[in-house]
């Protein structure tokens, strides 16, 4: 059963667990378990055939309950208010190696209701979800999910426009894109430019915390732009300079790539590349097509990220900073522009793939880096 993706498994332990007033430590003792199995378990994962009988008996429940994470006698909609209603699960204190586990159920539980919305959005728009469905829809696009109208705007009516769509244009926006023969990947992209995830998903939390376990979690659930301007903000280093006019000196900032060498001995690197964020082409993209700024801010705002900056000293603190801040890559900047294809030819693939290599690989099997790396093209390499 190690292939069954277990969040719900792990709701419904804890919703069992507290309907019986245990902690974590009683219900442990009580099936001669680890308080930290517990945790593990209400965070969706490590459980294994055996454990769930043995809750399965505890509970007076079926396995089958458990692996589907639903009780025969609960309604639909507390099932689904129990694993989607995020406030069940969110905090606001900071993240410690003691709430962990908590930060992981979060945002296992932001992923569910990320896939469950996607789920539903073509039945909504063809009118076709049962009345307990709707509700359920309605539920989380009012709480979590926000309609980008001015791209709707610029789809529309082109630039220059500015859109005040009603839900009968929303359903249009999906329907016409469920015309073309997407593949899944590409029609998925394509819902993400029309919907933003609008739960607050503590990443300035996460950076303060130093957390290498919460970054993992974090990017777990981040959009593939998000990921990826995430590790070429990480990519350049700000240092201080001086100059100097003969009469006085001045300081500046300026930006360098950072080296293998640091990417290699830095940790977080090796979460970022190993959770799928990609190195990016900087150079003119689509012909050197480029796009009007002005244009661009009435269609999507001032451009922003959601994604930490780099850090002011990257080697002092270790790991990345604060929320905001803008990329300048065009793939990354204007990624609504393009297509699903268009996105992954702007990935630089052989650089990614050595950065991969180099943090995976390089101290623990340098026989099979070297052999990877000969198969490279050298330019793609970097310093």
């Amino acid at each position: 059963m190690s292939n069954i993706n277990f969040s719900k498994t792990g709701s419904l332990i804890c919703e069992l667990r507290k309907n019986r007033n245990l902690t974590q430590q009683q219900l442990a003792s009580a099936i001669r378990v680890s308080k930290p199995a517990i945790c593990q378990w209400e965070a969706g994962s490590g459980i294994k055939t055996e454990e769930l009988y043995n809750l399965a008996k505890f509970f007076n429940i079926t396995v089958s309950e458990l692996v589907e994470g639903k009780l025969t006698n609960e309604s639909n909609a507390d099932f689904w208010k129990r694993n989607y209603d995020l406030s069940n699960y969110n905090f606001d204190e900071m993240i410690e190696e003691k709430n962990l586990d908590d930060l992981k159920i979060l945002f296992e539980h932001c992923s569910m209701v990320k896939k469950e919305f996607y789920r539903l959005l073509p039945g909504w728009a063809n009118d076709t979800l049962k009345p307990s469905e709707k509700e359920e829809f309605y539920f989380l696009k009012e709480n979590y999910f926000s309609f980008d109208r001015n791209y709707w705007a610029y789809l529309k009516y082109g630039p220059h426009h500015i859109g005040f769509p009603k839900e009968c244009d929303e359903r249009e926006m999906i329907c016409n894109i469920s015309y073309f023969d997407l593949t899944k990947e590409e029609y998925d992209w394509e819902l993400s430019k029309l919907y933003s995830f609008t739960f607050d998903i503590k990443s300035q939390q996460v950076c303060e915390s130093r957390s290498l376990k919460a970054l993992e979690y974090m990017l777990s659930i981040m959009h593939q732009v998000e990921k990826d301007a995430l590790l070429m903000h990480n990519l350049k280093r700000e240092e201080e300079k001086e100059t100097s006019n003969g009469f006085s000196k001045h300081k500046y900032k300026s930006y360098r790539d950072v080296t293998n060498d640091e990417i290699e001995q830095i940790p977080f690197y090796k979460v970022m590349l190993n959770s799928g964020c990609n190195c990016m082409l900087t150079n003119n993209i689509l012909g050197g097509d480029t796009f009007d700024e002005e244009d661009f801010e009435k269609v999507e705002g001032a451009v922003k990220s959601s994604t930490p900056k780099l850090n002011e000293d990257i080697t002092k603190y270790g790991l990345f900073m604060n929320a905001g801040g803008k990329e300048e890559i065009s793939a990354l900047k204007y990624w609504k522009c393009y297509s699903y294809k268009e996105y992954q030819s702007f990935i630089d693939h052989n650089r990614t793939q050595f950065l991969r290599d180099l943090v995976n690989y390089k101290d623990s099997n340098p026989l099979k880096y070297y052999e990877r790396l000969l198969k490279m093209d050298g330019d793609s390499l970097g310093k």
